[in-house]
């Protein structure tokens, strides 16, 4: 089988993963820019860029859609928008991960597994449009991008997505090792399935308003929002998990960082359980004793560094959407 036939099947059978199976952009990406475009109108009550429902909608559909693709958009949308950053077709070639110290190593061959080409095409279609409709498309595809790097399996990286990446034989290093944990094709990021907790979150917002709204003033390109949450996603793993009463563990211990010209990382699976889950986190220290971290079911700790990266998330989505007004 020639290369050329290899990647024709790959994009099929990803295409077919990500209709069928792929994580539903539903549970998280909807509720933080839902809840982001209602702190943004609270802490610029003067602003009307934000106030109209459907913009809101549509900027919302935009978010989804990076994910579903063009069938998300509404009515004559779905034929007229370009064949763009919304495609499906355009996924198999273009992943969703972003590492701002390692891009140069992101391209294998007709593949590209980060998301600098969707980046720059969203970005691009986004000033390019005169229609408000479609502008609010490609800025809901932006913020998707933005939002994945709150994420620590798309900014370490580390491979999740349709085990048909393997059939090229490239990337089968990427997919194998995770055979015990794939769910209808696809092997699934935890974090990417955790619902943010809409209420708790709220509560946490409104007892400081005036501390969030700090960043819904903030001017800053979307380059520079979405490398700063990619880095401060990266510093938040390097915190030191609380109560493990054997040792001092950091979350990033549940993750093999990628070292040299690889760009993929690995989940550490081989000491201990994938993040959120039930497990006994492994680790061997400098004195060559191996010790352990208990996590229980539902352990609250996990929920604990989930909500300060949807905060984090939360704290680009106001940057962004102050970038975006002043495009309006």
């Amino acid at each position: 089988m020639n290369h050329l036939t290899k990647i024709v099947i790959v994009i099929v059978c990803f295409k077919v993963s990500l209709i069928s199976y792929a994580y539903s952009p539903e549970i998280a990406h909807q509720p933080l820019i839902t809840l982001s475009m209602s702190l943004y109108n609270k802490c610029h009550p003067n602003d009307k860029t934000y106030r109209d429902h459907k913009f809101r909608e549509y900027i919302t559909i935009g978010d989804i859609a990076m994910d579903k693709g063009k069938k998300k958009l509404p009515g004559w949308h779905k034929v007229s928008f370009a064949n763009g950053s919304l495609s499906l077709l355009k996924r198999p070639l273009n992943w969703h991960f972003y590492n701002p110290d390692r891009q140069h190593l992101s391209k294998q061959g007709w593949i590209d597994k980060s998301q600098k080409r969707l980046w720059e095409r969203a970005n691009s279609e986004f000033l390019k449009y005169k229609n408000k409709d479609k502008r609010s498309f490609s800025l809901g595809g932006i913020i998707h991008l933005i939002e994945d790097a709150g994420v620590p399996g798309h900014v370490i990286p580390v491979y999740h997505g349709p085990v048909a990446a393997k059939l090229t034989g490239k990337f089968s290093h990427l997919v194998n090792y995770m055979k015990d944990h794939v769910d209808k094709g696809v092997i699934k990021d935890t974090i990417d399935s955790i619902e943010p907790d809409v209420l708790t979150l709220s509560h946490e917002i409104m007892s400081d308003l005036a501390a969030m709204c700090v960043f819904a003033n903030i001017n800053e390109s979307p380059d520079q929002i979405r490398d700063k949450l990619a880095r401060k996603t990266l510093s938040l793993i390097t915190q030191t998990v609380p109560d493990c009463k054997n040792g001092k563990f950091y979350w990033q211990d549940f993750w093999v960082m990628p070292k040299g010209n690889a760009y993929f990382g690995k989940y550490n699976i081989g000491n201990g359980p994938l993040f959120g889950q039930k497990g006994v986190l492994k680790k061997t220290f400098s004195d060559g004793e191996t010790k352990s971290c208990i996590f229980r079911d539902r352990d609250p700790r996990y929920a604990a560094l989930v909500r300060q990266l949807h905060i984090e998330t939360i704290k680009a989505d106001l940057k962004i959407l102050r970038w975006a007004s002043f495009k309006f």
